[in-house]
């Protein structure tokens, strides 16, 4: 049983946090490094979930995923 009363998913909260991070003028992969997951996982939502990928370029410049 999920404690969480507001039936936020683990994924969208890490999603959540990386389109903050990048909006805060992070790279993708940079944001993905301190939100503490794989710059590949964000990869897989961007392919995966069509509007994580269009907020994801709503919010920030998209740019190459290594520094």
């Amino acid at each position: 049983m999920n404690k969480d009363s507001s039936n936020v998913s683990r994924t969208d909260q890490m999603k959540e946090l990386v389109l903050d991070l990048v909006r805060q003028g992070n790279t993708v992969s940079r944001a993905a490094k301190r939100a503490g997951i794989s710059p590949v996982a964000v990869e897989h939502w961007r392919k995966e979930d069509p509007a994580f990928d269009a907020d994801l370029r709503a919010r920030g410049d998209i740019r190459a995923w290594t520094e």
